[in-house]
């Protein structure tokens, strides 16, 4: 078997004013779902997690 390096998620920058936007929107009762999951990685993306990390702990199937 061969290991296969983890990608790293696309360079995302995201500044302190946007990010609370972002999860101004994420905990918003009227938010859609599938917006709540972007944003939750877009989020995760900027921290620098890689790509399977954010699809490891995904809350969805």
């Amino acid at each position: 078997m061969v290991a296969v390096p983890a990608m790293a998620a696309c360079p995302v920058r995201v500044t302190g004013a946007l990010r609370r936007i972002l999860i101004r929107r994420a905990r918003g009762h009227t938010t859609p779902y599938r917006d709540k999951i972007r944003v939750w990685i877009v989020l995760r993306a900027a921290d620098r997690q890689t790509n399977t990390q954010i699809a490891a702990e995904a809350p969805v199937s």
